[in-house]
């Protein structure tokens, strides 16, 4: 069950952050929010707070937020993939850092 809270909680953060990007195009805040792109990014932080809830539940702080960190990776990854933007050198590297932290905090 916990695997499954993980596996809900990044894919959920990681659409917001892109279902926001894909509503970003609108005239004004409002109208953002009220697409189906905005909503959708709602209720997809929404998921992600109960899972992450779960997720808190079952371990430490520092051991969940470090390895939540992956966030920003998949999230680089996906904006690489959907909006075709550019992965730098710094940008990999900056990644291979987040893994680093990661092994290191949770071994």
């Amino acid at each position: 069950m916990l695997l499954l809270m993980w596996i809900v909680y990044f894919v959920t953060d990681v659409y917001g952050h892109v279902a926001l990007k894909m509503a970003s195009g609108a005239t004004d805040l409002w109208s953002t929010l009220t697409s189906f792109w905005g909503i959708t990014a709602v209720l997809a932080w929404l998921a992600s707070g109960l899972a992450w809830t779960f997720v808190l539940s079952r371990n430490p702080l520092l051991t969940a937020n470090t390895v939540s960190a992956l966030t920003y990776v998949m999230i680089a990854l996906a904006a690489a993939v959907i909006f075709k933007e550019r992965v730098t050198l710094p940008n990999v590297v900056g990644m291979i850092c987040v893994f680093v932290g990661i092994y290191l905090v949770t071994r």
